[in-house]
């Protein structure tokens, strides 16, 4: 599994002590390696080495957990998550998270206009190895995300976890957008206005 809140733990560069934290014996901890053969192997050792925990966290990677039942590993999962997500809340109850937010540039409307103008010529433009589709999404956590202050430097970080780059790439692509700007002008042969 790859919850982010897990994934949060995970990929720290405490994340063995961070594990132990939050999780005590209930679960436990394994430094990365490529998933395969070993790792498996790695896990079944774990697994008999420690017959009450009920999971573990794998450096950088994510979470494997487990029960008598597929009901129980289900309800595993959830706790593991819930616990995660619950510490992380703890922890960064005074953060100033994502800084400031701005206020969204344009109505949601117009955004989906401008989306069904840009997207096609994007994923052209990213399409001519191999077709490819595009997603476009406006929820309110996605705003908050691409209007806040600390938006530039955490999408320049790129994903956490391996297997998220394996289906979203390492790195946002980040495109300038200035909608006060009378004078835009737009790249890509399939955009033939922008306002």
């Amino acid at each position: 599994m790859h919850p982010d809140a897990v994934i949060a733990i995970a990929a720290s560069s405490d994340s063995e002590a961070l594990t132990l934290d939050i999780y005590g014996d209930d679960i436990g901890w394994l430094p990365w390696i490529r998933p395969g053969f070993e790792l498996g192997l790695r896990i079944q050792r774990f697994v008999k080495e420690h017959p009450k925990a009920q999971g573990v966290v794998l450096e950088s990677h994510g979470l494997f957990n487990w029960g008598s039942t597929s009901q129980q590993c289900y309800d595993n999962t959830l706790s593991v998550i819930d616990r995660a997500t619950g510490w992380l809340a703890q922890r960064n109850r005074n953060s100033r998270g994502l800084g400031k937010i701005k206020p969204a540039a344009v109505p949601p409307d117009k955004r989906r206009q401008i989306a069904a103008t840009v997207m096609p010529a994007i994923r052209g433009l990213i399409s001519r190895e191999r077709p490819k589709l595009g997603h476009f999404d406006d929820r309110e956590v996605v705003m908050q995300f691409v209007s806040s202050e600390a938006f530039t430097k955490l999408a320049a970080l790129g994903t956490s976890c391996p297997d998220h780059f394996l289906r979203t790439k390492i790195r946002t692509l980040v495109l300038p957008f200035d909608p006060p700007a009378r004078n835009r002008s737009c790249s890509g042969r399939a955009i033939t206005r922008c306002d």
